[in-house]
């Protein structure tokens, strides 16, 4: 394993990618860049299919992951 930005082998932390069962790695100097790239396109995808016309062209899959999304964007963490 090595970091997907420099290719460094050391020190390499997992991510897993909200949208796939995939799970990439990144050295320290990289994961939080990475892990900010990530979140950033999850609120994009999510934003663009709120609107139900644009949500209707989604795979069946897609629209799963969606409504996924929606529930723990409607659901209010809890404070401990």
């Amino acid at each position: 394993m090595k970091c997907l930005y420099c290719g460094q082998k050391e020190g390499i932390y997992p991510l897993k990618q909200w949208n796939k069962d995939e799970i990439e790695y990144y050295c320290e100097d990289h994961i939080k860049q990475a892990e900010k790239f990530n979140e950033k396109q999850k609120r994009a995808f999510y934003e663009y299919y709120k609107n139900e016309l644009h949500r209707s062209w989604l795979s069946p899959k897609s629209r799963e992951l969606w409504e996924k999304i929606h529930k723990e964007t409607a659901t209010p963490k809890s404070r401990e």
